[in-house]
């Protein structure tokens, strides 16, 4: 087994070995050689002298590594006329199955398939929509693509033709094994499980002795729950600390590739009714084929700090002094909450003059110079936003969890981070996104420029689809933002305010341009100017 660094490990399955033979009797062969279908019966064992290191089995007792023979398995071989034969099914649970098909085989040899319960002669689904209906049911890959193929081996015995052949599976399957030491996903079930790929990982296709070729879809989604009746009916567990697969152990059956991996873990908490989605991103990775990989999940609830709210350039929080936590909280935790006693704990409108701490920096604004405070000199700057706004491919997710504040939102945009925008643009100077950006005539310049308008960016509209590749981008949550008029907290959950460390200047205004965002539009542009009295997010991106 060798470990990797994205804790993710391999095994590679055992060669599975099977053996089958002709076991109509030599006179009823030879009396219809010319009629091959005339009630010939060929018999393919499962044999009795396989080796610990040869098993001959569908499905894996996952700690032992052993396989059996599950109900409904059958086989399917193409006769010596080329027509398709498929075996008698299984009928229970067993290491040894005689298989009967119809029909003659070519004693130089012949292909033979396995198709789970999901495909016909050499086709086979792995479905976009995989179910396991208890944790650690690997028996179930049956049915969401699980498959073999081997070139059968003809061996002459004294009883008639025998072959024999080593079964290997062309999918690779992931072991999920999620776990968590966040209080707050403790009470929750693990409803479904969303897997994306850069490149496909279901779909039908086509089996052959060179594995599986075809098109398909590059997304899947594992449902983790019985029916009413089962033991599972709202989701598999999450109370576990450490990585179980009696538990919550789940099996995904995908085609092999080199994938960037995004696996969205849907959880659901009963009490509150709340659902929702943790994130976990793999880097580009090969999955062989007739391999397995556990994937231990630590799966935890981004926490994002209630004193992260500023006016423009401020030495201190919008709340310093009466956080949500502190001795005296006095900051509105929910949106479109405050209170009229607050007006004289928060820098309102006739303190923003630069002599509360808390305000913005008046001075700088008047000079039009850029942020002064060595924090908001961390943030992006004017044409960094301007990057990520227009070369960002951004994404609104709905579903993404987060907390703030002592409680639980969901909602946010997911943008490329700074070394993907730099890797797909072929750009290696590490100071050009920050030096200058794209306008609108498609021209290199610096926006700090006070002759230079910003991109338009109000026909900017957020993806709704699930983000391709999570490991190549960051995510901003949808904070709100305190309105610097009265204190009371807004849009948090529907949208996101974030600042920036640049001033710029249109004639006689000066600017300093945020980046709003909700699920419909990304805003950006000097007619969009931020009140620098607001307390929206202040923090660096990624």
């Amino acid at each position: 087994m060798k470990k990797l660094r994205f804790n993710i490990s391999v095994v590679v399955l055992s060669t599975i070995a099977l053996t089958f033979s002709a076991c109509a009797e030599k006179d009823a062969a030879e009396e219809n050689k010319t009629d091959k279908n005339n009630g010939i019966t060929t018999t393919f064992f499962s044999g009795n002298d396989e080796t610990a290191s040869a098993k001959t089995r569908t499905s894996l007792d996952y700690a032992a590594e052993k396989w059996f023979w599950e109900a409904g398995d059958k086989i399917y071989v193409k006769d010596r006329d080329g027509n398709w034969q498929v075996s008698n099914a299984v009928t229970a649970h067993t290491e040894n199955f005689a298989f009967k098909l119809p029909g003659m085989y070519s004693p130089t040899g012949t292909m033979v398939y396995y198709l789970g319960k999901n495909g016909t002669n050499d086709q086979i689904t792995i479905p976009t929509t995989q179910n396991q209906t208890k944790p650690n049911a690997i028996d179930e890959i049956s049915n969401n693509g699980e498959c073999g193929v081997a070139e059968a081996v003809p061996q002459w015995k004294a009883d008639g033709l025998a072959f024999k052949f080593k079964l290997k599976h062309p999918e690779a399957i992931l072991a999920l094994q999620p776990y968590t030491q966040d209080n707050r996903l403790k009470t929750c079930k693990i409803t479904k499980i969303d897997i994306i790929s850069n490149n496909d990982i279901a779909g039908t296709f086509t089996l052959s002795s060179l594995g599986l070729t075809g098109a398909g879809s590059k997304q899947i989604q594992l449902e983790t729950k019985s029916d009413a009746s089962g033991a599972f009916p709202d989701g598999f567990p999450l109370n576990n600390t450490a990585a179980s697969l009696a538990t919550n152990g789940c099996f995904i059956v995908i085609k092999p590739g080199t994938h960037t991996l995004t696996i969205r873990y849907w959880v659901k908490d009963a009490v509150n009714n709340i659902e929702g989605t943790v994130t976990q991103s793999y880097p580009a990775f090969t999955y062989a084929a007739n391999s397995y990989y556990d994937m231990e999940a630590p799966l935890k609830i981004k926490a994002y700090a209630g004193n992260s709210y500023y006016s423009w350039d401020a030495q201190q929080n919008f709340w310093a002094g009466y956080e949500w936590n502190s001795a005296n909280p006095k900051q509105p935790t929910e949106d479109n909450e405050g209170n009229p006693t607050q007006i004289l704990t928060y820098p309102y409108i006739s303190k923003q003059d630069g002599t509360d701490s808390r305000s913005y920096n008046k001075a700088a604004v008047d000079a039009g110079v850029d942020a002064q405070t060595p924090f908001f000199q961390t943030l992006p700057n004017v044409n960094e936003l301007c990057w990520y706004t227009f070369e960002g491919d951004p994404h609104w997710d709905s579903s993404e969890l987060w907390t703030i504040m002592g409680k639980l939102y969901k909602g946010g945009l997911w943008l490329k981070k700074k070394a993907t925008i730099m890797r797909d643009h072929h750009i290696t100077d590490p100071n050009y996104l920050k030096n200058g950006a794209i306008d609108d005539s498609g021209n290199y310049v610096d926006f700090h420029d006070g002759t230079k308008q910003t991109p338009q960016a109000t026909a900017v509209k957020p993806s709704h689809d699930i983000v391709p590749n999570s490991f190549d981008y960051f995510f901003l949550p949808a904070t709100g933002y305190y309105w610097g008029g009265t204190g009371w907290l807004y849009g948090i959950g529907r949208e996101g305010r974030y600042w920036q460390q640049s001033i710029t200047i249109n004639g006689s205004t000066k600017y300093c341009i945020p980046f709003l965002f909700d699920a419909d539009y990304i805003y950006f542009s000097s007619a969009l100017s931020g009140d620098f009295k607001d307390g929206q997010r202040a923090q660096p991106f990624e």
